[in-house]
């Protein structure tokens, strides 16, 4: 409001936030959070908390978020910072609900999908576990394929602007 002078929090602290993304053309920000995937339309003065659905995995918590041109993929951890399994699910943006990304990827993935291990450009995206499992999808958050196992150290994910074949 002021330039970047002055800051104040926008959410909440026991929201606990992770990570935070701007989608690339519209006036959306995404934050993952431990009470779900928090969704701004109007830069962050307020949010909107999306779990609805998510109590099924005994945990709200998420780590990850990325923007694909028309949705928003998030992760969430079943176990919290230790997690031995780990969701992905989306949000169609301007949609009312949320749902597990499935279209290839299996019912749980193996670890956490920590911070910075979803990434995505207008067309696709890809996955990090922490199994060291690198998937990519063919188009949007359809056609889920593993390209990669048992990736040491590995610390993150990006893509190009240009989409990659299967």
């Amino acid at each position: 409001t002021d330039g970047g002078k002055t800051w104040a929090p926008t959410v909440p602290v026991n929201f606990d936030v992770h990570e935070v993304r701007a989608h690339r053309s519209q006036p959306i920000v995404a934050a993952a959070a431990a009470v779900g995937l928090c969704v701004s339309n109007d830069g962050g003065l307020t949010w909107d908390v999306m779990k609805d659905g998510l109590e099924a995995t005994d945990s709200t918590e998420s780590l990850a978020v990325a923007f694909l041109q028309n949705e928003v993929l998030f992760s969430v951890q079943d176990g919290g910072a230790f997690a031995e399994r780990s969701q992905v699910w989306r949000w169609i943006i301007g949609g009312k609900h949320i749902e597990q990304v499935r279209e290839g990827l299996p019912r749980w993935l193996v670890g956490k999908i920590d911070t910075n291990h979803i990434a995505a450009n207008d067309k696709q995206a890809a996955i990090l576990d922490g199994g060291g499992n690198l998937w990519l999808s063919k188009e949007g958050s359809t056609g889920w394929k593993q390209i990669a196992a048992d990736l040491p150290d590995a610390y993150g994910v990006a893509l190009s602007d240009r989409s990659l074949s299967l």
